[in-house]
């Protein structure tokens, strides 16, 4: 984990420039990673479920962004967090991937 803290700087908010460069850029990517495993659902619909977990995850994004979180902690609980909205989703729904809209006639 040593490399790792080297890259991102400590979470106390006073890493260097390329070290908060280097949390953008990885948390870019997490960000991606997050919306691919809730799917459009959560940005297309917006129940309050949808936009409580949107909230959250983009809290906690920035938070670890500025350094004020610690870093793989807090991603961690994210992902956590994102895999359970998911997984209520797919329960509701019935199946694996749900493509219910009220635009299409259809409500999970």
């Amino acid at each position: 984990m040593t490399w790792l803290h080297q890259i991102i700087g400590p979470d106390d908010g006073t890493a260097s420039i390329a070290q908060f460069c280097a949390r953008a850029a990885i948390l870019f990517a997490y960000g991606l990673l997050c919306i691919r495993i809730a799917g459009r659902r959560t940005f297309s619909d917006l129940s309050p479920l949808d936009i409580i977990v949107s909230i959250v995850v983009g809290s906690n994004i920035s938070r670890t962004m500025t350094g004020r979180a610690p870093f793989v902690p807090t991603l961690a609980a994210t992902l956590v967090l994102v895999l359970l909205h998911r997984l209520v989703v797919m329960r509701r729904c019935g199946r694996t991937s749900c493509r219910c809209s009220p635009r299409a006639g259809r409500r999970c």
